[in-house]
């Protein structure tokens, strides 16, 4: 029986854990199991759950839905993150439920921080009371789980306009946000078809189910949000590093326009200085140098009085 994690009656008004091994499926029963377990198939099997529900159950698909079963079953496919109050959501966990005949049979792959949540409240003898509150319990911690990572995601944002982050810093961030938009939309769509469809299961609680819908929307929102904030500061970096590359050259440009002259004469000086007159005289190396000290002022006094030196220094501002 490796394959049953958990096994809970909530015929009572207190939960009780059920350590025998289920006979049969019974209404108002949890039955938590490892979803790769291979026991974990033929026990569903045994109980006699329909073959297309049971392999959209037990499949790989990630992608959340909703799927109406009929006779008020139904199949619930979520994701989340577990915490941990980090800009990067690295560890997505997976969760299905499965609403049939009055049981509800949840499957997990690896260690959920949901699930352990979920345990310890109900060994603490707190909430839920019933398998619907059970259900909205663990949309409510996984949108939890996704109030925190988009509260991380804002405290990181906002010291951007303290201390701009790096490009890579800011890749890595719009990366994990896409990443975590990739299933956070099906999912709101997802609990939207289940709200709507208004199973038996979600009448006895069908205003907090509405609530824990709102709550997605607006972490859908968040999301949004911070993609668009991250795409303005990418923006931003570029203008800055392309305004920088612009004012080098406008600087560069400014020294050849000085030296491009004083260069010329030196160069024509030197190629030709054996014919030149003065050649012998003690004073010309002297005079030439004093030529092109003026010649160096004089371009200097035109290009500040046409204000190219002004630009620069306001584009440095």
């Amino acid at each position: 029986m490796s394959f049953l994690i958990e096994h809970w009656q909530f015929t009572s008004s207190q939960p009780k854990r059920i350590d025998a091994y289920p006979e049969q499926l019974q209404a108002n029963h949890w039955y938590h199991c490892e979803r790769n377990d291979p026991d974990t198939k033929a026990w569903l099997r045994k109980h006699h759950i329909p073959k297309a529900t049971l392999e959209q159950f037990i499949t790989n698909e990630n992608r959340p839905s909703f799927h109406p079963l009929g006779d008020d079953n139904f199949l619930l496919l979520l994701r989340g993150i577990n915490s941990n109050h980090s800009v990067v959501a690295k560890e997505v966990s997976s969760i299905r439920i499965l609403f049939y005949q009055g049981a509800l049979i949840t499957t997990q792959t690896g260690s959920d921080d949901t699930v352990q949540s979920l345990l310890h409240s109900l060994n603490k003898h707190r909430e839920p009371e019933n398998l619907a509150g059970l259900v909205n319990q663990i949309i409510d911690d996984l949108n939890q789980k996704m109030d925190d990572y988009n509260d991380a995601m804002e405290a990181s944002l906002e010291q951007q306009d303290h201390l701009p982050h790096s490009d890579n810093k800011l890749r890595m961030m719009k990366n994990s946000l896409l990443s975590v938009r990739h299933f956070l939309k099906p999912q709101q769509h997802a609990i939207h078809d289940m709200v709507t469809a208004k199973p038996s299961l979600i009448k006895l609680r069908s205003h907090q189910y509405r609530y824990s819908l709102n709550t997605l929307i607006r972490l859908n929102e968040e999301i949004d949000y911070f993609l668009e904030e991250i795409s303005l500061h990418q923006e931003e970096n570029k203008n800055l590093r392309e305004q920088k590359l612009n004012q080098n050259s406008y600087l560069f440009t400014i020294l050849a326009a000085i030296f491009l002259p004083t260069t010329f004469l030196t160069g024509l000086f030197g190629v030709n200085l054996g014919g030149m007159p003065g050649l012998k005289s003690d004073l010309s190396f002297t005079l030439f140098s004093i030529i092109l000290i003026i010649i160096f002022i004089i371009e200097w006094l035109v290009i500040k009085r046409f204000g190219f030196i002004n630009k620069n220094k306001d584009r440095d501002n």
